[in-house]
């Protein structure tokens, strides 16, 4: 059973994995991510990037993608505001050439006026349903759009992105970026060698012509998809580890069990003359068929489990591309578990070769004796002289005498233990308030994130208005700069810094 589960989680994992990876690089291919992109708030000079990139012989292909950013309290589901979110949500139009937003079956999504496909977030979140009402409220105006379908984004689809892109047609965005103050803009590129990818991003921050924002790569955006569904991979490959460690002790505990009463029989297999190598190939098939019968038995369970497990990522996502690595990954992994358990098995059967003849034929007479380091026999005047409850002071001296036995209970019972708070801490871990903190942002309760020129130039404003309300009790103000830096490699780079006062809100 142990073995069963422990090729259980170890083939669930493999398969998680394979699924994920899978998933991730189809999307990519389909939806043709770009290696590198530049958000940018503010005015662009479409001409100069073209300029730019055309003396780029590394770049393949370029666009310019205009986003209209939607402030939250303006954002309605139904009749629902989406004020209080987090989420920085973006009205966009299709893309012709790459960074193509796709739909539940991979296809390319199209839009008629009034209609919107809205991000999968807001599916999985909120319950949004196609044939729902979503509006944008501006002050001057209101657009009411139906939901026809939903987005799978390649570079904004994991909850860790807070960017939403909500696709509608180039009618309905043409009419309201009339209403809307100052756009923001992806600068987009697709280089011919990946391996000149951050060779471009370097050249584009130093002499790029739109750079008022974070310039992301490719690599980025796979990591953030595959981070949204790798803890779940990582904590199985962990209890996978884990469980074979209690299989291993519960095997030693069935083998010195076993060796122990089949001692006389192993005393005449070898005084008949047979070969050492042979007794132990006994054993050893008994302990290779469990192994088999439980890695086979995980196999087969990690199918509709690695299904369940998957669900969601599947919905993200979509399905992986049907290569060999999908059907090889989980049998691995439950691979991996029938060999380690072999080769324990293995290890164990050593000991039968330290067995001599004539002690084995006459353990049927006379117990087997064992030197011990510790007195094993209590006496009366020891128990009456304890100052230990009677009860507690048998059970101390049992220990004793037993040493090995309860040492192996003590691992079995810790790595049980270690089964539960692992997957526990890692909850409470990244649902603390302060795990934020980690990841190099204060805890604050309002962040306000100034990315257009007319919001910068009325910073000291703000500032003045800040320290002069009551209801605000700390304030401190960060910018962020872009230096060059030198790496351990010799080579300059670039490298975002955000100054400021850090110990107001460390």
């Amino acid at each position: 059973g142990l073995i069963a589960m422990a090729a259980l989680l170890a083939a669930t994992g493999g398969s998680v994995l394979a699924q994920l990876t899978g998933a991730i690089g189809e999307l990519f291919a389909t939806a043709r991510t770009p290696d590198v992109v530049q958000m940018h708030a503010g005015g662009i000079d479409l001409d100069a990037v073209e300029t730019w990139a055309a003396d780029r012989a590394e770049i393949s292909d370029w666009q310019v993608s205009q986003t209209l950013p939607v402030p939250t309290d303006l954002l309605f589901l139904g009749d629902e505001p989406q004020s209080g979110s987090v989420l920085q949500p973006a009205l966009v139009t299709q893309n012709e050439s790459f960074d193509l937003l796709l739909g539940l079956d991979d296809e390319i999504l199209a839009v008629g006026p009034g209609e919107i496909a809205m991000p999968l977030y807001y599916h999985q979140t909120q319950g949004l349903e196609v044939g729902d009402e979503v509006s944008v409220r501006l002050p001057d105006s209101r657009f009411d759009f139906t939901v026809t379908s939903f987005v799978r984004d390649s570079m904004m689809n994991p909850t860790f992105a807070t960017s939403k892109r909500l696709l509608i047609s180039t009618e309905d965005h043409r009419a309201i970026a009339g209403h809307i103050d100052e756009a923001e803009y992806l600068v987009e590129f697709l280089v011919t060698d990946r391996a000149d990818t951050r060779a471009v991003s370097d050249a584009y921050t130093r002499t790029g012509p739109a750079t008022n924002g974070p310039l992301l790569d490719r690599g980025t955006f796979f990591l953030l998809n595959a981070v949204s569904h790798g803890i779940g991979i990582a904590v199985l490959s962990l209890l996978a580890v884990l469980m074979l460690a209690v299989a291993a002790i519960a095997l030693r505990f069935s083998f010195l069990t076993a060796v122990e009463r089949d001692t006389h029989e192993i005393g005449v297999m070898k005084a008949i003359g047979m070969p050492k190598k042979r007794i132990r190939r006994l054993y050893l098939t008994k302990y290779v068929a469990l192994a088999l019968i439980g890695g086979v038995t995980g196999s087969l369970l990690s199918v509709p489990a690695a299904r369940a497990i998957t669900a969601s990522l599947r919905l993200q996502l979509g399905e992986p591309d049907g290569s060999w690595w999908l059907t090889a990954a989980p049998v691995l992994g439950a691979a991996f578990v029938v060999i380690a358990v072999v080769a324990w098995c293995g290890l164990m059967l050593r000991r039968l070769g330290r067995i001599s003849t004539m002690d084995a034929l006459r353990s049927s007479n006379q117990p087997r004796r064992r030197r011990r380091w510790l007195p094993t026999r209590a006496t009366k005047s020891q128990l009456t002289a304890s100052p230990l409850p009677t009860g507690l002071w048998m059970g101390l001296h049992d220990i004793r005498r037993n040493l090995g036995t309860h040492r192996m209970l003590l691992a079995v019972l810790t790595l049980c233990t270690f089964l539960i708070l692992v997957p526990v801490n890692l909850w409470t871990t990244v649902t603390s308030p302060t795990f934020i903190t980690y990841l190099g942002t204060g805890v604050a309760d309002l962040r306000l994130e100034l990315r257009t020129p007319a919001a910068v130039a009325e910073s000291s404003e703000l500032m003045s208005t800040l320290d002069q309300d009551p209801d605000v009790a700390r304030v401190a103000p960060f910018v962020t700069a872009r230096f060059e830096v030198l790496n351990v490699d010799g080579e300059w780079e670039q490298l975002p810094v955000e100054t400021g006062d850090h110990e107001v809100f460390p």
